[in-house]
């Protein structure tokens, strides 16, 4: 569900990289049946006896469920606040007749929801639920898209044999939320010359290599700015201009020489 700033603040929504995260989800069923009646009875919604449903909710790769994951359904609960609750979108509210959230399984990016209820969920009603996610993933994936699946309850004869077909239903692959990533990333090194390890060269035999990188941001970074993170790989070292001799000899790091400009005209 698109949410508001707002909502996505009361309930924890986090869409950076490998961070735990909230999503609020919003479905409507097609048709349901009499789940635990033999399917020679007529196909009534509600019942003496409380029946068992299931959904599904298939993230793409690279999320990962908690494994005793938590739905949330109240009003008060989904969106983080009663006063949040989206009247506009014209949602049902979650009864005790309706069901309630017995079990949640997860197992890396699919996500098994037990409701039980007198009722059950009704054809034609719209239904949110919010779910916790233990880690997003490293970027946003290839094939970015989300699906809910529905089963209905087994029908059982008098011994306890399953007969007839269970009631399933699917949603179409539905578009997921971009990653809080950089995008259009760029390393440009002035030389591709290797290092001889020499220590009797220049700065030990170290190649100093200034690297232009271009990237854009996700999102707005603050006038007063932030903190910008680079990680080379393990044989590359951030080399101090005027510490050069002294960096190499000591094997450490310092203060490295670096600046960032917005839009830079020409590399």
């Amino acid at each position: 569900a698109d949410l508001t700033a707002a909502q996505q603040y009361a309930i924890g929504r986090n869409d950076r990289p490998r961070q735990p995260n909230q999503v609020v989800f919003l479905f409507t069923l097609n048709r349901t049946i009499r789940e635990d009646a033999p399917p020679t009875s007529p196909p009534v919604v509600g019942q003496s006896l409380p029946i068992t449903q299931t959904l599904v909710v298939r993230g793409p790769q690279g999320y990962d469920f908690e494994e005793d994951c938590t739905v949330l359904i109240e009003v008060a609960d989904v969106f983080g606040a009663p006063a949040l609750w989206p009247p506009e979108l014209g949602l049902t509210t979650w009864t005790p007749e309706t069901g309630a959230v017995t079990m949640c399984d997860g197992v890396g990016n699919i996500a098994t929801i037990t409701i039980v209820g007198f009722v059950g969920l009704v054809p034609g009603k719209r239904y949110a639920f919010r779910i916790d996610i233990r880690s997003n993933p490293v970027t946003t994936p290839w094939r970015n898209y989300w699906a809910i699946e529905f089963y209905g309850q087994k029908h059982y004869d008098d011994l306890g044999n399953i007969i007839g077909k269970r009631h399933a239903e699917a949603s179409e692959p539905f578009l997921g939320f971009e990653q809080w990533t950089f995008s259009d990333v760029l390393v440009v090194p002035q030389t591709t010359e290797r290092s001889s390890n020499n220590p009797s060269a220049a700065n030990g035999g170290m190649i100093v290599n200034p690297v232009t990188t271009l990237f854009t941001t996700y999102n707005a970074v603050p006038a007063d700015g932030g903190v910008l993170r680079l990680q080379a790989p393990r044989q590359i070292r951030w080399l101090p201009e005027d510490q050069a001799g002294a960096y190499v000899a000591a094997g450490g790091g310092g203060p490295c020489i670096a600046e960032v400009l917005e839009q830079p005209a020409e590399l």
